[in-house]
């Protein structure tokens, strides 16, 4: 029993005797690593690829909205003020919900840097020689990218990088945009201000035909008072000169407004404009007849020959006073 027991080896020995020493050799361990470093290259080019078409189709899309936006701007038409204001909030709110124009000058900057090198040479990674296959497709050890077959003249070919023309077309499609873009810029620019001038019309307008309104029915009605004097009704035409005068800038206003507005509006604008210049000119006939009334009588006799040549030369003189007031509104108005 002694003598089997020292015999017999332990345990500890036993696993020592039966596990394998197991080594890999130094070529398998460096295939490993260089294809673990070849796999590293390959999603780093491939991550940078994928992102120059991400914010390629980004700025492609948003240039396109933001043409769009433009189309529907200039085709706005408004009929008040309150829409004139609503068509500016609409184009602040589209800014500034995109961000424009940092955001897009942040993309264009990005793809711009992402398209400046080939993407092997931007990352670090010397570039590798590429197999000549006849296959149409192949895929290159080592790059990670496709490669095309192009024939060449003589009938030779030559493997291209698709990554490779994918960078040349980010770079093209960079020169159109920019184009685009700073042509998108200045529509916008012309776009706000012209909605801040429009808007501004709109209220000038409409404060301006209030207060002539507004003076003519006072005007009416204090020309039609039984109480009104002769000073008054002077008082009155010698006012009609400054109101020809703001009728003729609000005129000038409303023409304006029509090339914005819809064919209804700009046919009520007009309307709108005609009627208070024939209501101006009315009341400025009405004032000259009243004074005429006031300052010439005719003459009391008991003669009925006296009494119709004094009635044909009193005719006379009222129709030769009231076209000389006539006339003087008209040069004083003609002179401002």
């Amino acid at each position: 029993m002694v003598a089997t027991n020292e015999n017999a080896p332990t345990t500890e020995n036993d696993n020592a005797a039966t596990t394998p020493n197991i080594r890999i050799p130094p070529s398998v361990a460096n295939a490993i690593q260089r294809r673990f470093n070849a796999v590293c290259q390959d999603a780093q080019l491939m991550l940078r690829r994928i992102r120059r078409l991400h914010v390629r189709w980004k700025l492609g899309d948003e240039i396109e909205t933001i043409y769009e936006f433009i189309g529907y701007l200039n085709h706005l038409r408004c009929e008040k003020l309150e829409e004139a204001n609503e068509n500016l909030a609409v184009l602040e709110d589209f800014m500034t919900k995109k961000g424009l124009p940092q955001t897009m000058e942040n993309d264009i900057a990005e793809l711009t840097e992402l398209a400046a090198q080939p993407d092997d040479v931007a990352i670090g990674v010397a570039s590798e020689t590429k197999d000549k296959q006849s296959t149409e497709h192949v895929s290159v050890p080592g790059s990670g990218m496709l490669a095309i077959q192009i024939k060449a003249g003589g009938g030779a070919t030559v493997m291209r990088d698709i990554a490779e023309t994918e960078r040349n077309e980010a770079n093209m499609f960079l020169s159109s945009l920019r184009v685009r873009w700073a042509n998108a810029q200045t529509d916008l620019s012309v776009i706000g201000t012209m909605s801040e001038e429009l808007s501004k019309k709109w209220e000038a307008y409409e404060t301006e035909a209030a207060v002539l309104f507004s003076w003519l029915e006072d005007a009416e009605a204090k020309l039609r008072s039984p109480d009104v004097s002769t000073a008054e009704k002077r008082s009155l035409l010698s006012q009609v000169k400054r109101w020809r005068e703001r009728l003729a800038v609000l005129n000038d206003l409303g023409q304006a407004l029509i090339g914005h507005s819809s064919m209804k509006a700009g046919e009520a604008l007009s309307t709108r404009l005609a009627e208070m210049a024939q209501r101006l000119e009315v009341f400025t006939n009405e004032v000259i007849d009243a004074l005429l009334d006031a300052e010439f009588q005719c003459p009391q006799t008991t003669s009925v020959e006296e009494a119709e040549a004094s009635t044909l030369e009193y005719r006379k003189e009222l129709q030769a006073t009231r076209e000389m007031l006539r006339k003087q509104a008209e040069a004083e108005y003609r002179a401002s």
